[in-house]
């Protein structure tokens, strides 16, 4: 009779071995599947980063670049790029930050010596991110924070972003693969674990981010040559889009006037009729007064 119990229960353990290597097994073949998949497909989110990534590893001729957020991209979009041969239109979004565009400006300059000059155009507020939006995950983190580019960004804030987003989600390629193609999981990942992480959003006041990386952009910029401006890009006319004294207070404490010096003198203001939202022209607008707006704010 023992023998017989020894037995069933050998057989238990041993179906439960068999079940859980099946499960292991089953899910280690589905990650792989959806990594690949991934990887060897385009995003779906920010199809204008990978664009960009894409076109600063390439040579081309261009004696100019502009690099910005997503009003600068409005402005300068690639649907435009024909109008010129001297600039190449190469900006992108405000969730990137002033390290994705770090980022995304030394691998261009690496691939275009040629280079003379660099138009940085952002908001205050896009100056203002720290990676704080959870979709930074898909805009940032996906393609950015990987053994290529990581070699960019120093150790605190490498361990910076793998605090705010979670080491395995920041670091792991199949996870991040995972997460991306999976509709569920990403809505569970954005909504319960960057949700909590959130901090305080102060869009009148300098990240950290553009704190440390700005400099380090001009440094990139005068080791090569090149000269490097930043500027405002265009705001609605409202009251609060005129408050920028701590701003102002933080570009001195930070050292950063020979950067930043002009930048909030040089604000255009448009009439809030103008625009779609709190930042983007109606296309209306944009496709009758665009040579204009590009006057006003290159002068």
């Amino acid at each position: 009779m023992r023998s017989k119990m020894h037995s069933d229960l050998f057989k238990f353990i041993a179906g439960l071995l068999v079940f859980a290597v099946l499960v292991i097994a089953t899910l280690g073949g589905y990650f792989t599947v959806q990594y690949i998949k991934g990887k060897n497909s385009p995003s779906s989110f920010g199809p204008e980063l990978y664009y960009a990534l894409d076109l600063a590893e390439q040579k081309n001729d261009y004696t100019k670049v502009i690099i910005g957020d997503s009003v600068a991209r409005l402005i300068f979009a690639p649907d435009y790029q024909f109008e010129t041969d001297e600039v190449c239109y190469l900006a992108t979004n405000q969730a990137i930050t002033v390290l994705g565009n770090y980022i995304l400006l030394s691998r261009y300059l690496e691939n275009n010596p040629q280079t003379e000059e660099v138009i940085y155009i952002v908001r205050p507020q896009s100056l203002a991110n720290p990676l704080w939006y959870n979709f930074s995950f898909q805009y940032f983190i996906v393609p950015f924070y990987n053994d290529t580019y990581k070699k960019y960004i120093d150790e605190d804030t490498r361990s910076y972003i793998e605090n705010r987003f979670g080491k395995m989600y920041a670091t792991n390629d199949i996870v991040k693969s995972f997460i991306e193609n999976n509709a569920y999981y990403l809505d569970v990942y954005l909504n319960n674990v960057l949700e909590q992480q959130l901090e305080v959003r102060d869009e009148k006041h300098l990240s950290e981010l553009a704190i440390k990386y700005l400099p380090l952009m001009k440094e990139l910029c005068e080791s090569n040559g090149v000269s490097f401006t930043v500027l405002a890009a265009p705001l609605p006319d409202t009251e609060e889009n005129h408050e920028w004294s701590g701003f102002a207070v933080q570009i001195e404490e930070s050292g950063l006037a020979d950067i930043l010096g002009n930048y909030l003198e040089g604000i255009e203001y448009y009439d809030e009729s103008c625009f779609s939202d709190e930042a983007h022209f109606t296309e209306e607008y944009l496709e009758e007064n665009r040579q204009g707006i590009i006057e006003h704010l290159l002068k």
